[in-house]
């Protein structure tokens, strides 16, 4: 039973763009391949799965999931367009709803010294 069937773009991989490949949402996770966002939560699929959390179900340990936080690091990959010269060793620790690597904007503050 090919993809198609259920009505995800052949030529995209991720028809909805939430990080996760259509076949990894209809055989593996049972999300929606054309919702980014399957129980509705304000999270998409994809970040949920990076963070641990259910994207089937709008709540964990009882909080719903755009409320519940947990620490993380961001990383320097995300950080890239604002360390671009390189000449420092950027880190951020967050405590984040969803996965703060796909949320947080970094930008040059204008600062100068």
């Amino acid at each position: 039973m090919g993809l198609r069937l259920y009505g995800t773009d052949p030529f995209n991989p991720d028809t909805n763009g939430d990080g996760l490949t259509d076949y990894a949402e209809i055989h593996i996770h049972k999300t929606d391949p054309l919702n980014p966002d399957t129980d509705g939560d304000k999270i998409s699929d994809g970040d949920e799965i990076i963070v641990g959390l259910d994207p089937l179900n709008t709540h964990t340990f009882g909080i719903h999931d755009s409320e519940y936080t947990q620490w993380q690091d961001v990383s320097d990959s995300a950080l890239s367009d604002f360390n671009n010269n390189n000449e420092y060793t950027l880190s951020i620790r967050i405590n984040s709803a969803g996965y703060a690597n796909n949320s947080i904007l970094a930008e040059e503050s204008g600062c100068t010294y």
